[in-house]
């Protein structure tokens, strides 16, 4: 169990290093997509899904208004499903609660009620 943690924190850490790269070569759309791969749902370390969620929130902080909204239209059905959880978690930000909701609001406007309810009640946690 402790070897998949470690695989599992490794994976993390080398995603936040590949989410940093691309926002500092202006690639925020695909830094959006990197940092939702592979979620580390089946961690039980709260440092790891820390660090993966402070990639996610650095990627979507990154991105302009335009930017947003192409992230969201290239997202898959599981991505944004992924995203939902995430934009749910983070917004207990209340610095970043006015640019989570844009993100909420747009990605609810494409993906449906459907996305929210599964983010919501899906039993594997962010």
């Amino acid at each position: 169990m402790a070897e998949d943690e470690n695989s599992v924190a490794a994976e993390v850490q080398s995603r936040n290093s590949q989410v940093k790269r691309l926002i500092s070569e202006r690639k925020n759309e695909e830094a959006v997509k990197v940092s939702l791969s592979n979620p580390p749902i089946s961690s039980k370390s709260d440092p790891i899904k820390a660090l993966n969620t402070q990639s996610i929130l650095a990627a979507i902080t990154a991105c302009n208004k335009g930017e947003m909204q192409r992230a969201i239209e290239s997202l898959t059905p599981e991505e944004e499903d992924t995203l939902m959880k995430y934009l749910a978690k983070l917004l207990g930000i209340p610095s970043q609660s006015s640019l989570i909701l844009d993100w909420h609001t747009k990605l609810s406007a494409k993906a449906g009620m459907g996305c929210i309810m599964r983010a919501l009640t899906d039993r594997k946690t962010v």
